[in-house]
């Protein structure tokens, strides 16, 4: 610290030069008084500028203080937030699996419980594993709604009597109702939009049970009986059909849309209840 005085004698110049990259000039007055009196004012400057700057020095410590704490605490939570997120999306995993791999198995079973209906060839005959596949789509979404399709007739093909062509027709049939529907309740998550997709979904499996069965399936009985054969079987119940198209216009797609209606009709009238136990609430 050097301190000198202006050639006009009003005031003195503090300079601080050793400490600091750039010097600081400070100026203090004084009146035209004594030697003695000015250096005492002089000397009271200096002992206020220190003190003004270890005070200043105090309060720039202080908030870089705060600031480091502020920073750490913000970190804290930014680090404690991912951890629950990545928790939930962890639990979200397990129960999407665990749901529907359960509803899976649940299809796999029904399956075997099959029944005739009246007015429809004897080797036409209904079951409800296609129940599941609405109920998963609805849960856990469009994608779970096709798995489950895919599990339940993959769980089947070990028991398949048609070299696995039945089961691949009975999963593209389920996928045709399950994505359709479970797509409009996503975007929808009314009970409106829950109707609007289930008919939505039903509707699309009995249109494209027409060229699933047409290209897919009978081509494949037809290797085990002549069309006539199968074509006769509709016959008996309906002397007019002439052709397989028309069997399959008359019987197969009203069939398959009273097929899917009937699952719709189960799934809403329990959905509201299973929904908060397939949720984990």
């Amino acid at each position: 610290m050097h301190i000198g005085t202006g050639l006009s004698c009003q005031t003195i110049w503090i300079f601080k030069l050793p400490s600091e990259s750039v010097p600081e000039v400070f100026l203090l007055p004084y009146a035209k008084e004594s030697p003695v009196s000015q250096m005492g004012q002089a000397g009271s400057g200096v002992t206020r500028f220190l003190e003004n700057n270890s005070q200043i020095r105090r309060m720039d410590m202080g908030d870089l203080t705060t600031q480091g704490n502020n920073e750490a605490m913000r970190i804290r939570a930014s680090r404690q937030q991912g951890a629950e997120r990545g928790g939930t999306m962890t639990h979200r995993h397990v129960r999407y699996m665990t749901v529907t791999a359960l509803l899976s198995a649940v299809a796999f079973v029904l399956q075997f419980f099959e029944f005739p209906i009246p007015l429809m060839p004897s080797f036409i005959k209904m079951d409800f594993s296609d129940l599941p596949e609405l109920i998963g789509a609805f849960a856990m979404g469009p994608a779970s709604g096709v798995a489950i399709a895919l599990i339940k007739n993959l769980l089947h093909l070990p028991l398949s009597q048609t070299g696995g062509v039945g089961e691949l027709c009975n999963f593209l049939l389920g996928a045709s109702f399950a994505l359709p529907a479970g797509l409009v309740y996503k975007f929808h998550k009314t009970k409106n939009g829950a109707i609007a997709g289930a008919f939505c979904g039903a509707l699309t499996m009995a249109v494209l049970s027409f060229p699933i069965n047409y290209f897919i399936t009978y081509p494949f009985y037809e290797l085990m009986m002549p069309r006539e054969v199968i074509v006769a079987a509709y016959q008996a119940i309906l002397p007019s059909v002439t052709s397989l198209a028309q069997c399959l216009l008359v019987f197969n797609v009203p069939f398959t849309l009273f097929k899917a209606l009937c699952s719709v009709a189960v799934t809403m009238l329990i959905y509201k209840k299973l929904s908060p136990i397939l949720h984990g609430q």
